[in-house]
């Protein structure tokens, strides 16, 4: 027997997901004469998010999107990611099944008091949006050394 860890966010997505796709089938079992069907929809990429000595790291999962489909803003110390995924365009073949989604999505997060909101950096590679938050200089850790006098 295996222990796993359940994420209680990841079922209420795949719910979510479960939901839309089951909905998407409905509506296209009722157009007798459209046998496509559509997933497009308000979506939301799978995130890690963690923190070193010196700055936030935000790893965003977005397989199919391109850099330039894709904002980052930084207002009113909250982070905001949005962006767009289409479906690449199959030469008129008709989809009988589909389960990738496809359309915007757009996450927030609200920054930690100890970030600096203008030191943000963001890098993309192969399919997965990198972004590291520096802190700021002062709520760093550092050592202090104790002088012993004798």
């Amino acid at each position: 027997m295996s222990i796993s860890a359940l994420n209680p966010w990841q079922v209420l997505d795949q719910l979510q997901q479960d939901a839309w796709r089951r909905h998407a089938d409905h509506s296209t079992a009722n157009k007798a004469t459209n046998n496509t069907c559509s997933t497009t929809r308000r979506w939301h990429p799978a995130v890690d998010i963690s923190e070193t000595d010196d700055s936030y790291h935000i790893l965003m999962d977005l397989p199919g999107i391109k850099a330039e489909n894709v904002s980052i803003k930084v207002e009113n110390n909250q982070l905001q990611i949005a962006g767009k995924r289409t479906r690449a365009s199959e030469g008129g073949a008709k989809t009988h099944h589909s389960e990738r989604a496809t359309g915007s999505f757009s996450r927030h997060f609200k920054l930690p008091k100890d970030a600096d909101a203008t030191q943000v950096n963001a890098s993309f590679e192969t399919g997965v949006l990198a972004i590291e938050i520096y802190k700021q200089e002062e709520s760093k850790p550092r050592k202090v050394t104790i002088n012993v006098k004798n």
